[in-house]
C-alpha cells in the first residue's frame, strides 16, 4: 500500500529524475505488480485451501457416510431377506392356490359326471315308473279282481246253465252247482275268489261236505262243464274229448246216470273217447277198443 501511494504522488519539478531513483521506480513498479501477481496468487491459495479444507471436512464425513451406507446395506439385506421370506409365502400360497383350483376343477369334472349319471338315474327312474305304472295296470287288469274277474263273471252265466243241465241228468234236478266269485269274509267283508259251492235238500256247502260217491259225481261234472264251455268260447274247433278212467270209483247207480251225461256231452263234440277199466261200462258204448296185455305184448281188439 505504501508503494501505491508513492507511485501516485505527482512530481512537483520537471528536474530530471536521478538514475538510482529511476531505477528504484522501476523496481517499485516491478515490485508492485510482483505483489500484485503475489496477492492474486495468495487469493488463489486461500480458495484452493478452502476447497481442501471442504475435501477434508468431507474425507472426515466419508466414514461416517460408509458406516451409513452398510447400515443401509444390511437393512436392505434384512429387507431383501423378509422379502424372499414373503415372496416364499406367497409361492406357497400360491402352489397352494394352484392345487385347491385343480382339486375344484377335478371336483367339477366329477360333478358334472355326477351329475350326468344323476340325469341317466332320472331317465332310469322315469322309465321305470312309467314300466311300474304299467305293471301294477296289468297286474291290476290280470289280477283275480281284473279281467280274471270279469272273464269269469262273464263265463257264471253259461257255466251255471250247462252245469244245471248236466246235473239235471246226472241226479235228477236233486242237485246244483253254484259258481261264484265273491267270497265271505270271516270279518264281515268279501273277496274276490273263485268259490264252488253245491246245493242239495240239505242246503248249500262246500263238495268237500258231500259224500264220497257225490264227490265224484260233482266233479265230473264241473270237469265236463268245463270242457264245454272251453269248446263254445275257444276261438280253436275242439272237437274231441276225452275222458281217462272218470266214473271207475262212481257205484253201478252213479255209473249210469254219468253215461246219460255223457250222451248229452256227445252233442258238443264230434268224438268222445272214454278210457275205463270197468268193462260192465263199456258195453253201452257204440264202438270200443279193447287192450290187453298178454306175455308182456299189448293186444288191440
Amino acid at each position: 500500500m505504501e508503494w501505491s501511494r508513492v507511485s501516485s504522488l505527482p512530481l512537483a519539478t520537471t528536474k530530471p529524475i536521478p538514475e538510482d531513483i529511476s531505477a528504484l521506480l522501476s523496481k517499485a513498479k516491478s515490485a508492485k505488480e510482483n505483489i500484485a501477481y503475489l496477492e492474486n496468487k495468495l487469493s488463489n491459495i486461500d480458495f484452493e485451501k478452502g476447497n481442501i479444507e471442504k475435501t477434508l471436512g468431507a474425507i472426515d464425513a466419508v466414514p461416517g457416510q460408509v458406516r451409513e451406507l452398510k447400515e443401509q446395506v444390511a437393512a436392505f439385506k434384512t429387507s431383501m431377506q423378509r422379502k424372499d421370506s414373503e415372496m416364499e409365502q406367497i409361492n406357497g400360497r400360491i402352489y397352494s392356490y394352484t392345487k385347491t383350483i385343480e382339486q375344484i376343477i377335478e371336483r367339477r369334472h366329477h360333478n358334472r359326471k355326477i351329475e350326468q349319471q344323476i340325469s341317466d338315474l332320472k331317465k332310469q327312474f322315469e322309465s321305470q315308473c312309467v314300466d311300474e305304472k304299467m305293471y301294477t295296470y296289468l297286474k291290476t287288469t290280470f289280477c283275480r279282481k281284473g279281467i280274471q274277474a270279469l272273464l269269469i263273471d262273464s263265463a257264471i252265466p253259461q257255466l251255471q246253465t250247462i252245469s244245471d243241465e248236466l246235473l239235471q241228468i246226472a241226479t235228477s234236478g236233486r242237485m246244483q252247482i253254484d259258481f261264484s266269485t265273491q267270497k265271505e269274509l270271516k270279518s264281515g267283508g268279501t273277496s274276490e275268489s273263485l268259490e264252488i259251492l253245491c246245493t242239495d235238500e240239505k242246503g248249500t256247502r262246500d263238495i268237500a261236505h258231500f259224500s264220497g260217491g257225490e264227490q265224484n259225481i260233482l266233479r265230473s261234472i264241473i270237469r265236463l262243464t268245463l270242457a264245454i264251455f272251453q269248446s263254445q268260447r275257444s276261438n280253436m274247433n275242439l272237437q274231441t274229448l276225452i275222458i281217462d278212467e272218470a266214473f271207475d270209483a262212481l257205484d253201478s247207480e252213479n255209473s249210469g246216470n254219468l253215461l246219460k251225461v255223457l250222451e248229452k256231452v256227445r252233442t258238443f263234440f264230434q268224438k268222445v273217447v272214454f278210457v275205463s277199466h270197468n268193462e260192465e261200462m263199456l258195453t253201452d258204448f257204440p264202438n270200443k277198443l279193447i287192450l290187453s296185455k298178454k306175455d308182456g305184448v299189448t293186444h288191440v281188439r
